[in-house]
């Protein structure tokens, strides 16, 4: 999960962009990434998650604390965005957040899955959408 953290700072000190296109590229970055990979490469938080979260309480919990670091790291840019003007603002940024990760990790799965990249373009779209003011 430190590569996603590290890419989210990278991307997160871009000035460059607006906080929603931030986001999107974040994303797409790590999903051009898995793709370049032959879909080897995805969030291991995602493919441990549906194997072992279920049945193992200390796998679980560790894997809590890591979602949980990664999704405040998330609504810290959301606030940002939102501070800006360049974010919504009719929903808090947590929530902003858990929508954001949600879609990040299913589409990985998805992904993983179908072998259908239409599915990660999508994606990215959609978080631009979601958070955007």
């Amino acid at each position: 999960m430190q590569f996603q953290l590290d890419q989210l700072t990278e991307w997160g000190a871009r000035a460059d962009l607006p906080v929603p296109a931030l986001l999107a590229g974040y994303f797409r970055a790590m999903a051009g990434r898995f793709t370049g990979s032959g879909h080897r490469r995805a969030c291991l938080a995602g493919k441990l998650a549906t194997e072992l979260a279920a049945g193992h309480e200390g796998f679980r919990d560790q894997l809590a604390e890591d979602l949980a670091g990664w999704r405040e790291r998330i609504a810290e840019l959301v606030r940002t965005g939102q501070d800006r003007g360049e974010v919504r603002a009719d929903q808090p940024a947590g929530p902003l957040a858990d929508a954001v990760l949600a879609l990040v990790q299913r589409a990985s799965v998805v992904a993983l899955a179908s072998r259908d990249d239409s599915s990660l373009a999508s994606v990215g779209t959609a978080i631009e959408l979601l958070v955007a003011g």
